[in-house]
Protein backbone atom coordinates (compact mmCIF):
# COMPACT_ATOMS: atom_id res chain seq x y z
CA UNK A 1 0.00 0.00 0.00
CA UNK A 2 2.72 2.27 0.36
CA UNK A 3 2.22 4.23 3.39
CA UNK A 4 4.49 6.44 4.45
CA UNK A 5 4.99 8.86 7.79
CA UNK A 6 2.58 11.36 6.82
CA UNK A 7 0.38 11.02 4.21
CA UNK A 8 -3.22 13.33 2.99
CA UNK A 9 -6.24 12.20 3.37
CA UNK A 10 -9.20 13.40 1.65
CA UNK A 11 -12.66 13.21 3.61
CA UNK A 12 -15.31 12.00 1.23
CA UNK A 13 -17.69 14.40 -0.09
CA UNK A 14 -15.79 17.36 1.11
CA UNK A 15 -13.20 19.62 0.07
CA UNK A 16 -11.80 19.58 3.74
CA UNK A 17 -7.76 17.97 3.52
CA UNK A 18 -6.16 17.11 6.62
CA UNK A 19 -3.26 15.54 7.56
CA UNK A 20 -3.15 12.29 9.08
CA UNK A 21 0.34 10.97 10.21
CA UNK A 22 0.79 7.00 11.00
CA UNK A 23 3.65 4.84 11.82
CA UNK A 24 3.63 1.60 10.10
CA UNK A 25 4.62 -0.44 13.03
CA UNK A 26 1.40 0.08 14.04
CA UNK A 27 -1.01 -0.19 10.71
CA UNK A 28 -3.51 -3.01 11.17
CA UNK A 29 -5.74 -4.25 8.52
CA UNK A 30 -8.69 -6.42 8.31
CA UNK A 31 -12.42 -6.83 8.05
CA UNK A 32 -15.28 -4.81 10.19
CA UNK A 33 -17.83 -7.55 11.12
CA UNK A 34 -20.11 -5.78 13.95
CA UNK A 35 -20.68 -2.49 14.49
CA UNK A 36 -22.16 -1.86 18.12
CA UNK A 37 -22.58 1.96 17.78
CA UNK A 38 -20.94 5.03 16.33
CA UNK A 39 -17.71 4.58 17.43
CA UNK A 40 -17.27 0.52 18.57
CA UNK A 41 -16.71 -1.99 16.20
CA UNK A 42 -15.14 -5.51 15.75
CA UNK A 43 -12.45 -6.60 12.98
CA UNK A 44 -11.38 -9.48 12.18
CA UNK A 45 -7.51 -9.36 11.62
CA UNK A 46 -5.68 -10.00 8.76
CA UNK A 47 -3.41 -12.99 9.48
CA UNK A 48 -0.29 -11.13 10.15
CA UNK A 49 -2.19 -8.28 11.46
CA UNK A 50 -0.83 -6.81 14.80
CA UNK A 51 -2.95 -7.26 17.99
CA UNK A 52 -4.34 -4.52 20.61
CA UNK A 53 -0.53 -5.23 22.40
CA UNK A 54 1.05 -4.21 18.78
CA UNK A 55 2.30 -7.84 18.27
CA UNK A 56 1.79 -9.54 15.33
CA UNK A 57 -1.37 -11.74 15.78
CA UNK A 58 0.28 -15.22 16.17
CA UNK A 59 -1.30 -15.22 19.64
CA UNK A 60 -4.13 -17.00 17.91
CA UNK A 61 -6.50 -13.56 18.17
CA UNK A 62 -8.63 -13.29 14.89
CA UNK A 63 -10.38 -10.24 15.87
CA UNK A 64 -10.13 -7.27 17.65
CA UNK A 65 -12.70 -5.02 19.32
CA UNK A 66 -11.95 -1.21 18.22
CA UNK A 67 -13.37 2.16 19.88
CA UNK A 68 -12.62 4.89 17.47
CA UNK A 69 -10.37 7.34 18.50
CA UNK A 70 -10.72 11.09 18.72
CA UNK A 71 -14.51 10.78 18.47
CA UNK A 72 -17.13 10.05 20.81
CA UNK A 73 -20.66 9.55 18.83
CA UNK A 74 -24.13 9.49 20.83
CA UNK A 75 -24.49 6.09 22.99
CA UNK A 76 -26.66 3.50 21.11
CA UNK A 77 -29.85 4.52 23.93
CA UNK A 78 -29.57 8.02 23.50
CA UNK A 79 -30.84 10.51 20.91
CA UNK A 80 -29.57 10.15 17.91
CA UNK A 81 -27.51 7.10 18.85
CA UNK A 82 -29.15 4.48 16.72
CA UNK A 83 -28.85 7.40 13.34
CA UNK A 84 -24.82 7.25 14.34
CA UNK A 85 -24.24 3.44 14.26
CA UNK A 86 -26.79 3.26 11.45
CA UNK A 87 -24.00 5.29 9.33
CA UNK A 88 -21.09 3.87 10.67
CA UNK A 89 -22.19 0.30 9.89
CA UNK A 90 -23.45 1.36 6.26
CA UNK A 91 -19.73 3.02 5.99
CA UNK A 92 -17.56 -0.03 7.39
CA UNK A 93 -19.36 -3.11 8.03
CA UNK A 94 -18.35 -6.14 5.36
CA UNK A 95 -15.81 -3.58 4.56
CA UNK A 96 -11.81 -3.95 3.92
CA UNK A 97 -10.54 -1.17 6.52
CA UNK A 98 -6.91 -0.15 7.45
CA UNK A 99 -6.24 0.87 11.74
CA UNK A 100 -4.01 3.35 12.64
CA UNK A 101 -3.34 2.22 16.29
CA UNK A 102 -3.05 4.41 18.91
CA UNK A 103 -3.04 2.14 21.71
CA UNK A 104 -5.32 0.05 23.97
CA UNK A 105 -8.79 2.27 26.59
CA UNK A 106 -9.09 0.80 30.06
CA UNK A 107 -11.99 -1.74 28.41
CA UNK A 108 -9.32 -3.45 26.79
CA UNK A 109 -10.34 -1.49 23.21
CA UNK A 110 -7.92 -0.57 20.12
CA UNK A 111 -8.09 2.72 20.38
CA UNK A 112 -7.30 3.34 16.49
CA UNK A 113 -8.15 5.96 13.09
CA UNK A 114 -9.72 3.80 10.68
CA UNK A 115 -9.52 4.21 6.66
CA UNK A 116 -12.09 2.48 4.39
CA UNK A 117 -9.50 2.99 1.02
CA UNK A 118 -8.69 7.13 1.53
CA UNK A 119 -11.91 7.57 3.54
CA UNK A 120 -10.28 8.92 7.35
CA UNK A 121 -13.90 7.24 8.74
CA UNK A 122 -13.21 8.95 12.09
CA UNK A 123 -12.82 12.28 10.25
CA UNK A 124 -15.99 11.19 8.07
CA UNK A 125 -18.31 10.81 11.06
CA UNK A 126 -17.59 14.20 12.63
CA UNK A 127 -17.87 15.80 8.86
CA UNK A 128 -21.44 14.35 8.44
CA UNK A 129 -22.50 14.96 11.99
CA UNK A 130 -22.40 11.32 13.64
CA UNK A 131 -19.53 12.03 16.43
CA UNK A 132 -17.93 14.48 18.51
CA UNK A 133 -14.40 15.49 17.91
CA UNK A 134 -13.63 14.18 21.09
CA UNK A 135 -11.79 17.31 22.38
CA UNK A 136 -10.81 15.80 25.69
CA UNK A 137 -8.39 13.85 24.15
CA UNK A 138 -7.64 16.19 21.19
CA UNK A 139 -4.55 18.89 22.46
CA UNK A 140 -4.86 20.81 19.45
CA UNK A 141 -7.20 23.46 18.74
CA UNK A 142 -6.12 23.41 15.17
CA UNK A 143 -7.01 20.00 14.78
CA UNK A 144 -8.42 18.76 11.68
CA UNK A 145 -11.24 17.07 13.34
CA UNK A 146 -12.17 20.04 15.31
CA UNK A 147 -12.19 21.73 12.09
CA UNK A 148 -14.68 19.24 10.87
CA UNK A 149 -16.90 19.44 14.06
CA UNK A 150 -17.25 22.92 13.83
CA UNK A 151 -18.23 22.89 9.99
CA UNK A 152 -21.01 19.96 10.58
CA UNK A 153 -21.65 21.92 14.07
CA UNK A 154 -22.33 25.36 11.14
CA UNK A 155 -24.33 23.62 8.70
CA UNK A 156 -26.48 21.45 10.79
CA UNK A 157 -25.61 18.14 9.72
CA UNK A 158 -26.78 14.96 11.42
CA UNK A 159 -27.05 15.43 15.36
CA UNK A 160 -26.21 19.16 14.81
CA UNK A 161 -30.27 19.54 13.45
CA UNK A 162 -31.22 19.05 17.42
CA UNK A 163 -31.52 22.24 18.77
CA UNK A 164 -29.95 21.34 22.03
CA UNK A 165 -27.76 18.14 21.12
CA UNK A 166 -26.44 16.35 24.68
CA UNK A 167 -22.59 15.53 24.24
CA UNK A 168 -22.02 11.59 25.05
CA UNK A 169 -19.96 12.09 27.87
CA UNK A 170 -22.42 14.58 29.48
CA UNK A 171 -25.13 12.12 28.64
CA UNK A 172 -23.40 8.78 29.93
CA UNK A 173 -23.09 10.68 33.63
CA UNK A 174 -26.26 11.77 33.29
CA UNK A 175 -27.51 8.20 32.51
CA UNK A 176 -25.13 5.99 34.11
CA UNK A 177 -27.72 3.05 34.84
CA UNK A 178 -29.67 3.14 31.87
CA UNK A 179 -26.54 2.52 29.59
Amino acid sequence: TGYSSCNLHRYSNSSVTAVSTYNPETLTSGTVTAVYDGDTLMVALKGDALTNQGQKNNTGKSSIKVRLNYIDAPEYSQPYGKEAAKALRKQVLRKYITLQSHGVDRYGRTLATMWVGETDVNGWLIENGHAWAYSRYIYALNHPYMKLHQQAQEKKHGLWQDLNPIAPWVWRKEHKKIR
